[in-house]
C-alpha cells in the first residue's frame, strides 16, 4: 500500500487472486488523484490572494541572475547605509564582510552552506570564540538581507 495512504508507514497486503490485487491498486490510484485536489478549497479570498502574490515572487526570482557573496555584501552595505546605520556598525560589517569577501567572493549564496561558514570560521587562529561569533552575526546579516 502507498505510503501516502496508510499515514507513512509501510504496509504489505497479500491477495488470493491477482483480479483482487489489481482492484486494490485501482482503488489506491483514485485515492491518490484525489489527494490535494481539496487543498485550497478552504482559503479565504485574501489568503488565495496572498498565495498567488507569493507564487508571482517566485517566478519573478527565475529569470535573476544568482547572488553572490560579493553583491549580497554590497546590497546589504548599501541598504545599512540608506537606513543611517551607525558609523560603528558600517565600519564593522566592511571589516568582517572583507574576509567573508576574500573566502567567498563570486560564489553563488545558495551554494555556501552552514557548515561550510562554521569551518571558515574556526579556521581563524588565535582569536576569541566571541570574535567569532561577531563575524557570524555580520555574515548571517547578510545571508538574511539576500534573501
Amino acid at each position: 500500500m502507498p505510503k501516502a495512504l496508510s499515514g507513512g508507514r509501510v504496509e504489505r497486503r497479500y491477495f488470493k487472486a491477482r483480479a483482487d490485487a489489481m482492484d486494490f491498486a485501482r482503488e489506491c490510484q483514485s485515492k491518490l488523484s484525489g489527494l490535494g485536489s481539496n487543498l485550497w478549497q478552504d482559503l479565504t479570498p485574501e489568503e488565495t490572494a496572498e498565495m498567488a502574490a507569493h507564487a508571482q515572487r517566485l517566478r519573478e526570482q527565475r529569470g535573476r541572475e544568482p547572488m553572490t557573496a560579493r553583491k549580497a555584501l554590497e546590497e546589504f552595505y548599501r541598504a545599512q547605509t540608506s537606513s543611517r546605520a551607525s558609523a560603528r556598525y558600517l565600519e564593522h560589517i566592511r571589516y568582517e564582510g572583507r574576509k567573508f569577501q576574500a573566502k567567498f567572493g563570486d560564489r553563488n549564496l545558495a551554494g555556501i552552506g552552514r557548515d561550510e561558514i562554521l569551518k571558515w570560521l574556526h579556521s581563524f587562529k588565535g582569536i576569541s570564540a566571541t570574535s567569532r561569533f561577531v563575524t557570524f552575526r555580520v555574515v548571517s546579516a547578510i545571508f538574511g538581507y539576500a534573501v
